[in-house]
């Protein structure tokens, strides 16, 4: 999967606001899925433009990249590694990092196992739901 069709994906499951708003877990979002995170956070209904919020995707991706390069995985199927990259855009590298039974699977390549535990979370009960199951069917069905 090439980041293209990783940000291509990551767009989609995000959708776009140009507004800044409350996402699943009260925090403030903005662009695709853009969470301000530090301590100076706009109001909820401030204004960006476009431009502003796909600088700020670009930086996201970026971020979620150099995540995957400290995740130490072993070469893996490039479908499972744009998996990856999009839960560390959704999660974090710590959100990530705390998947250790999944991580444990991909360093194993036994993807059906890794896609079982990315749907045995709370990750995908409570936060994203569908787009898990969609992300888990695409490491289930990964080859070498």
């Amino acid at each position: 999967m090439t980041r293209i069709e990783v940000e291509r994906m990551i767009k989609q499951d995000e959708g776009f606001s140009s507004k800044v708003y409350l996402d699943t877990r009260g925090i403030p979002t903005v662009g695709w899925g853009h969470a301000f995170l530090g301590s100076e956070v706009p109001r909820v209904g401030s204004e960006f433009t476009r431009e502003q919020c796909d600088l700020w995707f670009q930086q996201d991706m970026d971020s979620a990249y150099h995540g995957y390069s400290k995740l130490d995985l072993p070469y893996i199927s490039p479908a499972v590694r744009g998996v990856i990259v999009q839960m560390l855009f959704n999660l974090g590298l710590r959100g990530v990092q705390k998947f250790k039974r999944f991580l444990d699977a991909v360093k194993a390549k036994d993807y059906k196992l890794a896609a079982f535990e990315m749907l045995d979370s709370k990750w995908h009960r409570e936060d994203v739901g569908a787009r898990a199951v969609r992300l888990a069917r695409i490491v289930f069905e990964a080859n070498e």
